[in-house]
């Protein structure tokens, strides 16, 4: 089910965005799941601790979820430095 996207072919219409995998930690394990692309982050300059906890709730009477995670990230420096490892070994 391949798709042309923005002048990329891509296997099929599925990704993983960024938010779940902030600090570049198991992008390579994500690619075992059939994931046309991948995106880290979100990656800040510096690391930054996020916002106070909680950082994610539900209202279930307006059947909702909020989300105020504020960029909790261990900086550009560590995403970099496990992206460079990954690419030393192809």
């Amino acid at each position: 089910m391949q798709r042309k996207f923005l002048g990329m072919t891509l296997d099929n219409p599925v990704g993983m965005a960024a938010g779940f995998d902030k600090n570049a930690e198991v992008f390579e394990e994500f690619s075992h799941f059939g994931f046309s692309f991948i995106e880290i982050g979100t990656v800040t300059p510096l690391p930054q601790p996020g916002n106070p906890k909680p950082r994610s709730f539900r209202l279930t009477k307006d059947k909702a979820l909020i989300n105020r995670m504020g960029f909790n990230n261990q900086g550009v420096d560590e995403a970099v430095k496990r992206l460079k490892k990954r690419n030393s070994h192809q």
